[in-house]
């Protein structure tokens, strides 16, 4: 691949390229002299890299760590033709997370001066690196959320999107406003038969066609954004308030998901990017409904499970391993 410049066409983020562009990314594209075994740290969190990496071959995982009361937490892994370091040069900061090797792993990297340039030339790939940068950071950034147990950290707190409020909200809505509506009418139309005989209640009338109008629809607001779905690194918590009575709340752990799935509800909240999510366990199904941010949070999920099975299998290796060594001690004291 490092010969033939064709070949890079194979790595989505350069798949648009004409072959000018994939001739000057061949020239900027460097290799390390050897693979990096297992458990290399490619990328430490806090310490400033200067690197913009693609996989060629092999696998990492990106670890945040979220201080001394909670363990380190390994949030998706990366493989073949993914990329990453992005957030550090995009953003101009150090690292939020690090970067460590599953597998044996070989890479492209790009240093820095090369890198800035190469946005400059390409600002289609420009893009696709600046949006990767602004959701893995929204997505290893500690959310502020309470109700979580020791240990636990919320990585993505999502609520329903604003825009099908009025949709969804519509009937009351209208019926509602329209009081306001006639309060403002019976205060226009008083002024001049009453105002002389009643001067303040014109007033008192607006007045009251004003307040209503706030207060229905901060109402309708506040019943919409206090709904949450949230991702800890443990399980998934999904919260709703009905009418400011009534709440249902349901939790599942992340380990028990099965399936996540995305559904749009027509060509204008598709335009959007709002859609409805449905995670599926082997108990049920749990169901949030106009987020504007699905994709991203499905990708997260999909990668925090990922991780959760992966560190299951470790333990699970390691256990065997220690007792087929145990039993191997075993045998030979017996001997």
């Amino acid at each position: 691949m490092e010969r033939d410049p064709n070949r890079l066409k194979a790595i989505p983020l350069f798949a648009s390229l004409g072959k000018g562009d994939l001739d000057y990314v061949a020239q900027i594209l460097k290799w390390p002299e050897h693979p990096c075994p297992p458990e290399t740290q490619i990328i430490k969190q806090g310490t400033q890299n200067d690197r913009f990496f693609i996989i060629v071959d092999g696998e990492v995982r990106l670890v945040r760590d979220y201080g001394p009361d909670v363990n380190p937490v390994a949030l998706r892994t990366l493989k073949k033709y993914d990329f990453f370091g992005e957030i550090g040069l995009v953003q101009d900061k150090v690292p939020n997370a690090t970067v460590e090797a599953v597998a044996q792993t070989t890479y492209f990297y790009i240093e820095k001066p090369q890198f800035v340039e190469m946005l400059a030339r390409l600002p289609g790939v420009k893009r696709q690196i600046e949006r990767a940068a602004f959701l893995r950071s929204k997505g290893m950034r500690f959310q502020n959320f309470p109700e979580l147990d020791t240990g636990e950290v919320a990585l993505w707190v999502s609520h329903h999107a604003l825009i099908p409020m009025i949709w969804e909200s519509l009937p009351g809505l209208v019926i509602l406003n329209s009081l306001a509506l006639i309060l403002a009418v019976l205060a226009f139309f008083s002024a001049p038969r009453w105002g002389e005989s009643h001067p303040a209640l014109p007033w008192f009338l607006g007045a009251g066609a004003v307040v209503l109008f706030t207060v229905i629809w901060g109402l309708y607001w506040v019943d919409w954004t206090n709904d949450y779905l949230v991702l800890t690194n443990e399980r998934i918590i999904r919260k709703e308030v009905f009418a400011f009575v009534r709440e249902l709340r349901q939790e599942i752990p992340i380990g028990a998901v099965q399936d996540v799935s995305l559904e749009s509800r027509g060509p204008v909240f598709k335009l959007l990017s709002i859609a409805d999510i449905t995670i599926t366990t082997i108990g049920g199904k749990m169901k949030f409904e106009h987020l504007s941010d699905a994709e991203e949070l499905k990708e997260s999920i999909l990668g925090r499970l990922e991780m959760i099975n992966l560190e299951a299998k470790r333990i699970e290796r390691d256990s065997m391993r220690q007792e087929l060594g145990q039993a191997l001690r075993d045998r030979l004291k017996s001997l």
